[in-house]
């Protein structure tokens, strides 16, 4: 589909990185990039000479067949409901929406419309993600008890929300995904620091009734170890551990390292318990840039419009994930534990 016009809303930080990884699908020519801000747009230009570059995306909606919409997520809900009023399908950055109700609103849209939604879920396109998943559900761990994950950085804060939508909702989707649905029930605490009306750190439990309970951290001031490649100046922490009754398999996402072990506790004849392990197994991949993870997101969107089918991560997944969300914030207003509807 290198004939598929996109237009891209937005120009900032991470939409630099979206232009340069259609550029890197050979789709510059086909591409118009639009933000209100002429700095941006003079950068956009001389980044991309033979793309289109325009101050409002109105003015580009009739000549374009699909958006990718890199915009504040707090602009997410408009553009969208326009594009899709307009006919026109759409990639849509995380967090789908800012909440339940506009997320479910696009996607009652785009049904309606007959239009194909992708989210932008970067971290299942890691290799080492995919392998993790296929490792969980080939019941490498055995029965799942518990999942901890961190999403930590020390980074320049965004201006449109805080770290549960810009940053837990990362391991919380692959979280969800590997389990294969929501979880039953949710608490957290959220902290606010800077003053800038959005949570600056968040800690998170989960439960799957008959399955896994979950931990995740996150943070924008909370320094990992590694420099960051996807957060400019930013050194972070990203991991996900998943522990079952045989098992236990980890991803390291700043050493694009997947490792796996059996391990469990034996039943001994006088009524006690012991520990078995084994050595783990390292298995390392390639490291995933993030223009490289952003042009597989959108060959994965281009195939979908093709063929006119919705990608793995549709219109659901980015309602399901708002879902969640509204509930970890009733939770932690609430100072308790929010049973996830249905």
């Amino acid at each position: 589909m290198t004939g598929t016009r996109i237009l891209q809303v937005g120009y900032g930080t991470f939409g630099a990185q979206h232009a340069r990884a259609w550029a890197a699908l050979e789709h510059e020519a086909a591409l118009t990039i639009a933000d209100s801000s002429p700095v941006a747009r003079e950068a956009a230009a001389k980044a991309h000479p033979t793309a289109r570059v325009v101050a409002d995306w109105r003015d580009a909606l009739g000549d374009c067949d699909a958006l990718d919409i890199a915009a504040p997520s707090d602009l997410h809900h408009a553009i969208a409901m326009a594009a899709l009023e307009a006919g026109r399908d759409l990639f849509i950055e995380k967090p789908m929406a800012m909440n339940a109700a506009q997320a479910r609103e696009i996607a009652e849209r785009a049904a309606a419309r007959q239009r194909v939604v992708q989210v932008g879920y970067l971290l299942r396109i890691h290799p080492a993600a995919r392998a993790l998943r296929e490792h969980v559900r080939a019941s490498g761990v055995g029965a799942l008890s518990m999942i901890v994950a961190e999403f930590i950085s020390l980074k320049r804060p965004r201006r449109d929300a805080g770290v549960v939508l810009n940053d837990a909702v990362h391991v919380l989707d692959l979280m969800c995904w590997i389990v294969g649905r929501l979880p039953d029930e949710v608490s957290a605490t959220l902290v606010e620091r800077l003053g800038r009306g959005f949570e600056d750190i968040a800690t998170i439990t989960l439960n799957w009734r008959d399955g896994p309970v979950a931990r995740v951290d996150a943070s924008c001031i909370v320094p990992g170890e590694h420099a960051d490649e996807f957060a400019r100046g930013a050194f972070s922490r990203k991991r996900l551990t998943i522990t079952g009754d045989q098992g236990q398999a980890s991803v390291d996402f700043m050493l694009d390292a997947l490792s796996t072990r059996r391990c469990l506790l034996m039943p001994r004849d006088d009524g006690s318990w012991m520990p078995l392990y084994e050595e783990p197994q390292r298995r390392g991949f390639m490291p995933l840039s993030p223009i490289q993870g952003m042009a597989a997101q959108f060959a994965i969107f281009l195939d979908a419009i093709g063929r006119r089918v919705q990608p793995e991560a549709n219109a659901r997944s980015g309602v399901a994930m708002a879902v969640l969300a509204d509930a970890i914030f009733e939770a932690a207003r609430t100072k308790r534990t929010v049973v996830i509807p249905r």
